[in-house]
């Protein structure tokens, strides 16, 4: 197996040991993920605690570094670029979420690679302020900074962006431009952000 360094982390040794973290990932992940499974041993298990837990090795590293593989792969293709948020720690209504977009193959399903990943912290108590608070400073911003992030695909013959139906926000259409949102027997909306359509194209019934 090629080693995958996942980021520079302005060190060589951290790099090494990002490369045998990514390596024992691959290797071991069926089995369930924890440092001291990962480490195999004392010494792999102490060098793995120190990577981790070093100020150097960040989310946001990891991520550019990943991007760029994926950027390269995105060359000539057809591209979706899929966004969802999975629960990485539940605590009663609050906790640790993670939002991430990878970009598909559209023509044969074949994963291309990671686009954009962010942590989100959900707290208590917020809900009830969500209408007085700047689009920046709510989850929904997620939905943005993932297509925003698209653009690490540009090198693809053509991008489309996946969501499900909470990326349909104001935002997303005074932002993005076009955006087209469809269910099972509800209405399939189109516009732009002027919204300049003809109206024979800003709804369409679906009866499936």
């Amino acid at each position: 197996m090629t080693p995958i360094s996942l980021g520079r982390f302005g060190d060589d040794r951290r790099e090494d040991a990002g490369v045998y973290l990514h390596t024992r990932l691959v290797e071991d992940c069926a089995h369930g993920i924890s440092v001291r499974r990962l480490g195999q041993h004392r010494a792999g298990e102490m060098r793995l605690s120190r990577f981790l837990h070093n100020d150097a090795v960040t989310v946001e590293e990891m991520v550019a570094t990943a991007a760029a593989r994926t950027a390269e792969r995105c060359a000539g293709c057809d591209v979706l670029v899929i966004q969802d948020t999975t629960v990485a720690r539940s605590d009663g209504g609050g906790g640790l979420y993670l939002h991430v977009a990878i970009a598909v193959d559209a023509e044969d399903g074949a994963l291309l690679g990671l686009v954009h990943a962010t942590f989100l912290t959900r707290e208590h108590g917020r809900r009830a302020t969500r209408t007085s608070r700047p689009i920046e400073d709510k989850e929904s911003q997620r939905w943005l900074d993932g297509a925003a992030a698209a653009r690490v695909c540009a090198k693809a013959r053509r991008i489309t962006m996946v969501a499900d139906r909470e990326s349909d926000i104001y935002e997303a259409v005074a932002r993005r431009g076009w955006i087209c949102w469809c269910a099972p027997r509800r209405t399939v909306r189109w516009t732009t952000a002027g919204g300049c359509l003809p109206a024979s194209m800003r709804s369409v019934r679906r009866d499936a």
